[in-house]
């Protein structure tokens, strides 16, 4: 059986979800040692398949309400976080390894009060692509929209 990797803020209600062997990564990712903090935790391990599935849809309000630290903070969750956390365990994939990076379908057609998280997730799927370019099939990435999942986030949204 293999090893899965969970990494999160809330890792009992993520262990109770799973009946794997699970290790996990207990780290908010909005901490700045965050990446860090895994890559080392990952030092030395080859790793077949990343899922990047942590977001924020935050803030939900009108564009000219939104201020510089909610903005930074939903780029931070929603797309730096994918983006340099990928950069960090790049060596840690095996070749044929693959990315998945969920999206949503705000990402093409944003609606009234989630302007920002429309921008990241449509970012997302760009990076997504841009990779499978940049990395020559070495290793694979592909973005997903999963539909509608009855998540504290749905609720909100």
């Amino acid at each position: 059986m293999e090893t899965v990797f969970v990494i999160g803020r809330r890792p009992l209600e993520i262990k109770a979800a799973f009946q794997r062997k699970l290790r996990l990564i207990q780290i908010d990712l909005f901490v700045s040692e965050a990446i860090d903090h895994i890559h080392q935790q990952l030092s030395g391990i080859k790793l077949d398949y990343i899922i990047f599935s942590a977001a924020t849809e935050m803030p939900l309000k009108w564009f000219c309400e939104i201020t510089s630290e909610e903005y930074d903070n939903a780029f931070l969750l929603n797309l730096k976080i994918p983006f340099f956390l990928t950069k960090a365990l790049l060596s840690n994939l095996n070749e044929g390894a693959r990315l998945l990076f969920l999206t949503s379908r705000l990402s093409s057609s944003p609606e009234i009060g989630s302007v920002i998280y429309c921008m990241t997730k449509s970012a997302v799927e760009i990076f997504s692509a841009g990779l499978n370019k940049e990395l020559g099939g070495k290793v694979l990435s592909c973005s997903v929209i999963p539909g509608v999942v009855d998540t504290e986030m749905q609720q909100r949204l």
